[in-house]
């Protein structure tokens, strides 16, 4: 079975530059698919999307294969990006950043501005009146549901407009 991270080898017929034997790391899996970064012969440093039966394991899985690729040279690091955008779409890159811990470090700021917009339902005026009419625990569940609803909003501010 293949895994992300796995050491394959391309063992399907030979298709233009790619040729039987090219070894490389499969970066991600999409269905039955998968993005092979390869590391020999004439598509080394290319990524491709290939069949995964079309692919043998060979040696042990790295795990955070997209966050070592993110971490490399320029033009190999926007290869794998475009591949997995071209794929995935821009959900699938941000979900193959999140798993890889890229954005690990960016958690904090969400847990901020929770924070901050929580502090300012509270505090609001017209907010106070409602609640005042709740016991704690209604509160609390009050202040985080409008919260991740307003941040919700704002993630999506913008979305489908032509800029």
């Amino acid at each position: 079975m293949l895994t992300e991270g796995a050491r394959v080898s391309y063992t399907g017929e030979s298709r233009g530059r790619l040729g039987t034997g090219a070894e490389g790391r499969l970066l991600s899996i999409s269905g039955d698919s998968g993005h092979v970064l390869f590391s020999t012969g004439k598509v080394a440093g290319v990524v491709e999307f290939l069949p995964l039966h079309l692919l043998t394991a060979h040696g042990q899985a790295q795990p955070s294969l997209i966050a070592d690729a993110l971490d490399a040279p320029e033009q190999l690091s926007s290869v794998a990006v475009r591949e997995t955008v071209a794929s995935s779409g821009e959900q699938g890159l941000v979900a193959a950043l999140s798993e890889a811990g890229v954005l690990d470090e960016l958690a904090s700021i969400a847990d901020e501005a929770a924070e901050m917009v929580a502090s300012r339902i509270r505090e609001d005026p017209g907010m106070r009146q409602i609640m005042a009419a709740l016991d704690g625990e209604e509160r609390d569940q009050v202040v985080s549901l409008t919260t991740s609803m307003i941040l919700g909003s704002a993630a999506h501010y913008g979305e489908g407009q032509d800029e």
